[in-house]
């Protein structure tokens, strides 16, 4: 089997190659039937079918045809084929340092297992190397990303805008996590001067691309004969292959033609007038070897057959733009989309901090907050009842009083702002236990950036662009697994704005408002429940369930729970819920910064990073206590904070105990 032909060879075409592939029957099916020869691939492991699920389900809704999922292991293979989504794998005949050694990777998180993770980067290598050989061109993208709209026609050299003509020659066309707009033009380099993600990339089936696979597929097959793979991955060998040697501007001679040939009425000119925004071409200036047959099956091969045919080409390279194939800093943090009033055509959800090596919890998180996680069953938006928030969680004495204290520059004024955001969000989750519901997340915001690196005006150093305070993810701010074991449950922000949420939840709402403090006993005004100043949660919960029509949404104002009184009906209750919420709204995120910090830290520990964060204080452990509580803090700031925490590190080891 080889790709459908379309329009004229182009220059370095391969000469098409029988696939190779063991092919399931949904692939048979695809790969006969598909009218283009753009092929969507993407690779998996055991440890991530729900995220088969929800890459299948956004390249199905752009209506491609040409899709397949390459198996990286049996169960996966097997999986697609009980699931019936096209797949593929490597023949048994494949070469040693392909596979993984036995009874690893089929159930774990296979990116914790360094030896693991490049031994399934030299098998991605022969699998795609197979579909381009066989004329297919690969549009490669991770199982962490999502596509929102067609980008093969701003991909085909005919129909592309004229900013992305001349990328759509490439052999090559890399993504990248560059979080600096700067970086992304003709006097950044076009991104050629940062890192290359392997999340998303772009093969022709030219010679070029498949050399530059084999020459990837080489360097990782070294390092596992040497034994060299802690701490390494596909993804720092791919930089290696493209860019150790050099990359240069591709010269201007042929490049018309090149347009011309493939259809583009404006070639001429577009070459000889190109505007700023067109992105540039780049190529290799050394050459790399092309070999028609694939290196697994000559590894494979006995050593008495004859020599491959072999040449030295060269290749060129193009990259993707940051704002139209976004990473999930320039997505979900900088949100350079919205900013240019465009959808870009995917996101990878990279730059996320609450990954575990039983699941990939941030990943799932940003999706679904962002209505893009297509897996949840429907159980998940039509069982249970939510409480809501609406306004914001901060007061401006909140936000003056951090600003007052620090500099934008400094982190602890965003871990002092946060310190009123936790303390609003610990007395929403005592509602939702009180009265029985799963707290709707409200929209966060953060002063300061989150990096593993050190901070620059509380951005990424390479940043410049970021507004503060931002909207920012839940894994900025929280251990996610920690809100799953305190069972403390929740629903992402956008809960009531997805579809798939039904009318049967998202009308059925009841407001609580609040009274003078001499109002009566609770009572009913049409479809709003009203209390009065210091009435405890327990109160409301029992007038909720006294009504005889029960709704599914309870909407309060996120500054009225300050006037309210934190009692969940028993000492018992209130202590059961601050173990929980003592877990789930403490986190420990260290921020550094280029900068020197005015007053300094109390203490200098950790190389003088701030850190967060403090969970709030616990509630009062009596109803009279509580009610006292709720009259104090109607007028005052009640969260006590004079210094984010000092933590110390244990030893050698990663780890660290925080006062």
């Amino acid at each position: 089997m080889v790709a459908p032909a379309r329009g004229a060879p182009r220059p370095g075409a391969v000469e098409p190659l029988p696939l190779g592939l063991q092919l399931n029957e949904a692939a048979k099916k695809v790969l006969g039937a598909a009218h283009d020869r753009t092929l969507f691939l993407t690779f998996g492991s055991g440890s991530m079918t729900d995220f088969m699920h929800n890459w299948m389900h956004h390249v199905k809704r752009l209506g491609v045809d040409n899709f397949v999922l390459a198996a990286l292991d049996e169960r996966t293979y097997q999986f697609c084929v009980q699931a019936g989504y096209p797949s593929a794998a490597l023949p048994p005949a494949t070469g040693a340092a392909a596979k993984p050694k036995a009874g690893k990777g089929e159930a774990s998180y296979y990116r914790m297992d360094h030896e693991l993770f490049l031994r399934m980067g030299v098998q991605k290598a022969d699998l795609l190397g197979a579909f381009v050989r066989a004329g297919y061109d690969v549009l490669l993208s991770d199982l962490d990303v999502a596509w929102l709209s067609d980008p093969r026609p701003y991909l085909d050299p005919a129909t592309a805008p004229d900013r992305a003509a001349l990328m759509a020659l490439a052999d090559v066309v890399t993504a990248s996590d560059a979080v600096d707009v700067s970086a992304d033009s003709e006097a950044g380099g076009w991104l050629t001067r940062q890192e290359i993600n392997t999340g998303v990339l772009l093969f022709r089936a030219t010679k070029g691309a498949v050399a530059v696979i084999d020459e990837w597929r080489l360097r990782m097959v070294r390092a596992i004969e040497a034994k060299q793979w802690t701490l390494q991955n596909d993804q720092l060998f791919f930089n290696h292959a493209v860019k150790q040697r050099g990359l240069v501007p591709k010269p201007a001679s042929g490049l018309a033609d090149a347009l011309a040939a493939a259809g583009r009425p404006n070639a001429r000119e577009l070459t000889a007038h190109p505007a700023a925004d067109v992105r540039g071409l780049f190529q290799g200036k050394a050459e790399l070897t092309y070999s028609r047959a694939p290196p697994h099956t000559l590894e494979a091969a006995s050593s008495g057959g004859a020599p491959a045919a072999r040449e030295l080409v060269r290749f060129t390279l193009a990259t993707f733009s940051i704002t139209e194939f976004a990473n999930g800093h320039t997505f979900f943090v900088q949100r350079l989309g919205e900013q240019a009033g465009l959808t870009p055509f995917m996101v990878h959800t990279t730059h996320q901090f609450a990954d575990t090596s039983a699941y990939a919890l941030g990943k799932r998180q940003r999706l679904r907050e962002h209505r893009l996680w297509a897996v949840d069953p429907e159980s998940y938006f039509a069982d249970g009842d939510f409480l809501e928030l609406t306004g914001s969680l901060l007061r401006p004495t909140d936000i003056a009083d951090g600003e007052r204290l620090y500099e934008a520059h400094d982190p602890r004024r965003h871990i002092t702002i946060d310190a009123r955001q936790r303390e609003v969000l610990r007395d929403a989750l005592a509602l939702a236990r009180a009265t029985g519901r799963t707290l709707i997340m409200p929209e966060l915001q953060c002063w300061c950036d989150r990096f593993w690196n050190r901070l620059k005006g509380c951005r990424y150093a390479t940043d410049h662009s970021l507004p503060l305070p931002f909207r920012c993810p839940m894994d900025h701010l929280f251990f996610l697994d920690k809100w799953d074991t305190a069972k403390l449950p929740f629903r992402e922000q956008s809960f009531l704005a997805n579809v798939r949420t039904p009318p049967a939840v998202r009308e059925s709402v009841v407001e609580l408002r609040l009274e003078g403090a001499a109002a009566a006993a609770p009572r009913w005004d049409g479809s709003a429940l009203v209390v009065e100043q210091g009435a405890c949660f327990s109160e409301v919960a029992a007038a909720l369930s006294a009504r005889r029509q029960p709704s599914r949404v309870l909407r309060v104002g996120a500054q009225d729970l300050r006037m309210l009184c934190p009692w969940l009906g028993s000492a018992r209750a209130n202590d059961e819920f601050n173990k929980a919420a003592s877990s789930a709204l403490h986190h420990t995120v260290r921020f550094c910064t280029a900068e020197s910090l005015t007053p300094p830290l109390a203490e200098a520990v950790g190389g003088g990073c701030p850190w967060g964060y403090r969970p709030p204080a616990p509630l009062p452990a009596s109803e009279a206590a509580a009610r006292a509580y709720a009259t104090l803090r109607a007028d005052a700031n009640v969260t006590a904070f004079s210094e984010p925490r000092v933590c110390r590190r244990e030893g050698e080891a990663l780890a660290y105990t925080c006062s």
